[in-house]
């Protein structure tokens, strides 16, 4: 098939995944009058609306909902990202320190109400997205306070980078992991991609000489520190000296630290880190190859979850807008047929959170505290917005 017609075919079935995935979520995730979302619906699409709400899911559907009103201009869509605003705002936001709270229950009171910088950067993610698509000035007058209270509080001004987590008033915590499963670490890799990632999204609405300076110290951080220079792969975690403290590697976050990092480099007026960041970037997907498997998926460990497989659409594509080499085309093809193939709920909608070594659908939540609009949104969203930038379709 022409390349012109491959890209053509793949914007349109980008554009109809990605209206799949949000009606999944209108019709059964988003309390159409509160802008909620219930905290958990199982692989079955039961819906439990009296648990717990995290900050990073209600973020994240605040700037999947903008985002798309921005690609697409649905009036249903900002309608949606009218009530998460509110949402966000009401509930999630300490009217008495600052900040937001990481949990609140099915009522709206708060209950776990520790400062975790991820939660923050996901609310100034989809603060500024929501500022961006709606010109609306108090969304933007809340980023831009979010920013400053990050680096009055986060900002290690000794060792560079941030913080991972304060109490509700600001104070030390023992226990800074994001989760469960991460370690107990001071500083994380993950935490300060996606502080990249939302403080990219302020500077294009807030081009301010602060935060340029804070985005280019997070290149720079990936550079000197984050990205192991021997092996072009991303370090995890680290003390608050920059210590590694973990010997684990992530092939989902090295390819989507790829394609962030590189669209990050592109605010900057800085010539020489781009191209530096250009050959980092590079690094991080060859990298990311050796979690590959036959069938064009990305490992997770044993598994193979949904977000790596978004990720990787992405992250090969940007390899083949480098290089112009047709392997990494078809290694982001691979990536969408395998979504297509294993991962997407044709009968009840979005997409599973994975399949096992043995192929067979995990049966984890549809939707929830981490499983969010997020990684699959973005991804069409990416494509498809790179796909007319470049006059392809």
């Amino acid at each position: 098939m022409p390349f012109d017609s491959t890209i053509h075919d793949w914007k349109n079935s980008l554009q109809i995944e990605l209206n799949r995935i949000l009606l999944f979520w209108k019709d059964l995730v988003i309390d159409k009058h509160t802008g909620a979302c219930f905290g958990r619906v199982s692989n079955s699409n039961q819906v439990f609306p009296e648990a717990e709400r995290g900050l990073v899911q209600q973020a994240r559907v605040l700037w999947a909902f903008s985002a798309t009103y921005g690609l697409n201009k649905a009036k249903e869509d900002k309608q949606i990202a009218d009530k998460a605003y509110e949402y966000l705002i009401h509930t999630f936001e300490d009217k008495q320190h600052g900040g937001y709270f990481w949990i609140v229950n099915h009522q709206g009171n708060p209950l776990v109400t520790k400062k975790q910088l991820y939660g923050l950067a996901f609310a100034l993610f989809g603060l500024a997205e929501y500022a961006a698509v709606t010109q609306a000035k108090q969304a933007q007058e809340k980023a831009i306070s979010l920013f400053h209270t990050i680096e009055n509080y986060f900002s290690d001004n000794k060792f560079g980078g941030y913080i991972e987590a304060l109490s509700e008033n600001w104070e030390p915590i023992s226990d800074m992991r994001l989760s469960e499963s991460d370690l107990n670490a001071p500083k994380s890799m993950n935490t300060h991609l996606h502080l990249l990632e939302a403080y990219s999204c302020l500077f294009k609405i807030w081009p301010d000489a602060q935060l340029k300076s804070q985005i280019e110290h997070l290149l720079q951080l990936f550079q000197n520190k984050i990205i192991d220079s021997a092996n072009g792969n991303l370090h995890l975690f680290f003390d608050s000296d920059w210590k590694v403290v973990s010997a684990s590697v992530s092939p989902g976050h090295d390819v989507e630290a790829a394609w962030l990092l590189w669209e990050a480099a592109l605010l900057l007026d800085n010539p020489i880190l781009i191209k530096q960041i250009k050959t980092s970037s590079l690094g991080l997907l060859q990298s990311a190859v050796t979690g590959l498997d036959s069938d064009g998926a990305l490992w997770e460990g044993t598994e193979k979850h949904w977000w790596p497989q978004a990720e990787a659409m992405v992250g090969f594509y940007t390899g083949w807008q480098f290089t112009q080499d047709p392997i990494w085309l078809g290694r982001s093809l691979n990536s969408w047929q395998f979504i297509q193939q294993k991962l997407v709920d044709k009968e009840n909608g979005e997409w599973f959170w994975g399949i096992d070594a043995d192929g067979r659908v995990l049966q984890k939540d549809k939707a929830g505290f981490w499983k969010c609009p997020y990684h699959n949104s973005r991804a069409c969203i990416e494509l498809i917005r790179r796909f007319e930038i470049s006059n392809q379709v």
